[in-house]
Order: structure tokens, then C-alpha cells, then sequence
């Protein structure tokens, strides 16, 4: 749908107010070339209505200024398939023969009147909503003019949370997905990080710094190991649909994690390709965060060094070997591998212990 135009737009005549006038020049001059003053009369009536029109148009029109519009959106934030109210409450009086008009998203499908509607994003992201518009008109529609009474807004589209069905019990996945004998590994290995501004210098681990050529510092609790992370690493050649429906995976993961309240960390690539952290203390960040995720990397993905702590939920778009090779070093102990097709990478992360779904 093209885009309407915020701009304000004086009154001027419609297609009926144009063909009236036009009408009544074409009579008036007739009238006054042949001598005939009914046909000169009736044409300048018709001219005198259509100006009549416009002067009522530009002493309306300032007051549609007392007209607002506010967009109410139940529930207050839009997500991938599910349907949303969205309603139009209007402040001041609307003038008579005026109408509101909300722009269509793109992106977006909606149902319902100008007022109150039903609006279900399509993609994940942020969606244009409106503007919204005034259109006064004069008793006869001879002129029409046009305000903007609420401009557009930029709306964050949450990911899905119910992509998968989820039925892990979280408390006992690093029993189920550890086989008998596997190594849990150290606990100052398994419980490092790299140096943050701030962390005393007794945390530091200096036997892993040397080996690693970065200050690594231990975790401030053990019992850390504990914590869950969802790791999504897009395939550098994802396309927009591939990289949404991972994103919407990830999205599941932390929705289940979170709400059976675990403590979750968010590890998503940044634009050089190196994996980045976040604590997930409320989810509705989170969410935003995977909203707003842009396309992949354009390099491999790099996990930071170190040993993650915890237990890794990955989420991953691509058979790089590389890849799978960081990621299975990185882990502390097996986790949950989701791929999106079976592969050779399936057999990988098995005789590593982990559990693995194809979605």
C-alpha cells in the first residue's frame, strides 16, 4: 500500500467540487455569450456553491486541532502471531461529515474498522503504525482537507515464544545429557570468565592467562555451574525467513528457562562475529534484544575464551565444523544442540554427550 503523506492539507475541491465548477463556468459563459441570464445564474450559483464549500473548509479546518488520538494496543506489546486489540480513543469532539483513517502496516495484517482492530505482525522487528488522519469534507463533499492527529510510531515486534514445544526438565538436563564417566571437569575450569574492569586481582586465575594470552578471572560462586545459557548462532548464509524461525527458537528456550525461573544468560554473535553475553533478569529485554537482532555475521562465530559455566542450550543455523568444534570446547560439560536439519553435525555433538533436536 503506497504511504500516505503526513503533511496537513489546506482544503481543497473534490473530483464533484471540480466537475461543479467547471459546470458552472461552462454555463455562466454560455449564458453570457448567447444572452440567456437563467443560464448565466445557474452557472454562477453552481461556482458560488463550490466557493461556499471552500470558505466552510477554511474556517473548519483549524478546529480539527482539538481532535488527539491515542492508540491503545492490548497487550502492550505486538508479537509474531499473535493477534492484538488495537483501538483509537479519540479526545474532543469529530467534527461532522470528518472521518479518522489509520495507515495499514506493512508487515502486518489487520482486520476490523478505522477505529478498533485486530492487527497480527507477520515478522519479528519493528513496524510502522500509522499515521493517523482527519478528513473533513463540507455537507455536499465539494472540498475535502486532511490532518494528522496522532503521526506514526515505531513498534517492537516480539519473536515467538511457543515455536517448539518445550518439555526438558530443566533441573535434571545436565543428568540426562551427561553419559556415565564423562568428565565434569575442574571447578577453577569450569568457572572462568574474562577480566571485567573492577574484578579484584585474587580472582584472577593465572595459570589459565598464561595458556590463554587473556586475563582470566574465576566466577564470584561455584554453584554458578547451575545456570543455563541460550546460545543462537545464525548461519552466515541464513536468509530472513531461516534467521527469523531461529530467532523464534531461541526465543522459546529462554521463555521456558526463564519462566520456571532459572538463572539464563542470552549469547548472541555482534557484528564482528564474537559472542556476547547478557543476564536475562527480566525477559521482556531479552526479547527485544532478539526482536532487534540483525542479519548474521559475516565472518565465523568466535565464542570468547574461557570455559562457559553452566548448561548451553544452542541454538545453530550451520554445519561449520569450526564452528561446532569452539562451541563443543567451550561448553563446561554436554548440553542441548537445536539444528535445523539432520547432518553430519548431529553425530558430532552425540558422542559428546549432548542431546540434540532437530527443529
Amino acid at each position: 500500500m503506497p504511504r500516505q503523506s503526513t503533511r496537513p492539507r489546506p482544503p481543497l475541491p473534490t473530483a464533484r467540487g471540480v466537475g461543479l465548477l467547471l459546470v458552472g463556468l461552462a454555463l455562466g459563459g454560455a449564458g453570457a455569450t448567447t444572452r440567456r441570464p437563467e443560464l448565466m445564474w445557474f452557472g454562477v450559483a453552481l461556482v458560488c456553491l463550490v466557493l461556499t464549500g471552500l470558505g466552510y473548509g477554511l474556517v473548519r479546518a483549524p478546529l480539527d486541532r482539538r481532535v488527539r488520538v491515542v492508540r491503545v494496543l492490548r497487550p502492550a506489546r505486538l508479537q509474531v502471531g499473535r493477534p492484538a486489540a488495537m483501538d483509537l480513543s479519540v479526545q474532543g469532539p469529530i467534527p461532522p461529515w470528518s472521518q479518522l483513517s489509520d495507515r495499514i502496516p506493512e508487515g502486518a495484517r489487520r482486520t476490523g474498522g478505522s477505529v478498533s482492530a485486530t492487527i497480527e505482525a507477520r515478522r519479528r522487528g519493528r513496524l510502522r503504525l500509522g499515521p493517523v488522519l482527519l478528513t473533513g469534507s463540507d455537507p455536499f463533499a465539494l472540498t475535502r482537507w486532511r490532518r494528522v492527529t496522532r503521526p506514526s510510531t515505531l513498534e517492537v515486534v516480539w519473536p515467538r515464544t511457543d515455536a517448539i514445544e518445550v518439555d526438558t526438565p530443566w533441573g535434571e538436563l545436565s543428568v540426562a545429557t551427561r553419559p556415565a564417566g564423562h568428565p565434569v571437569g575442574d571447578v577453577d575450569d569450569a568457572t572462568l570468565r574474562e577480566y571485567r574492569p573492577g574484578d579484584p586481582l585474587e580472582r584472577v586465575h593465572w595459570k589459565a592467562t598464561a595458556r590463554h594470552s587473556t586475563l582470566l578471572v574465576r566466577q564470584e560462586d561455584p554453584s554458578e555451574a547451575e545456570l543455563f545459557h541460550v546460545v543462537l548462532v545464525p548461519g552466515r548464509a541464513a536468509d530472513a525467513e531461516g534467521l527469523d524461525r531461529l530467532v523464534d527458537v531461541a526465543a522459546s528456550l529462554l521463555a521456558s528457562v526463564h519462566g520456571e525461573g532459572w538463572a539464563v544468560t542470552l549469547w548472541t554473535p555482534d557484528p564482528s562475529g564474537r559472542l556476547t553475553g547478557r543476564p536475562v533478569p527480566v525477559l521482556a529485554d531479552a526479547l527485544t534484544d532478539l526482536a532487534l537482532l540483525p542479519g548474521p555475521p559475516p565472518g565465523p562465530v568466535e565464542p570468547p575464551r574461557g570455559t562457559l559455566v553452566g548448561t548451553a542450550l544452542v541454538v545453530l543455523g550451520e554445519e561449520d565444523p569450526a564452528t561446532i568444534g569452539a562451541l563443543l570446547d567451550w561448553a563446561s560439560h554436554p548440553g542441548l544442540a537445536h539444528l535445523p536439519r539432520p547432518g553430519t553435525w548431529v553425530a558430532r555433538f552425540e558422542r559428546a554427550g549432548w542431546g540434540v533436536r532437530i527443529v
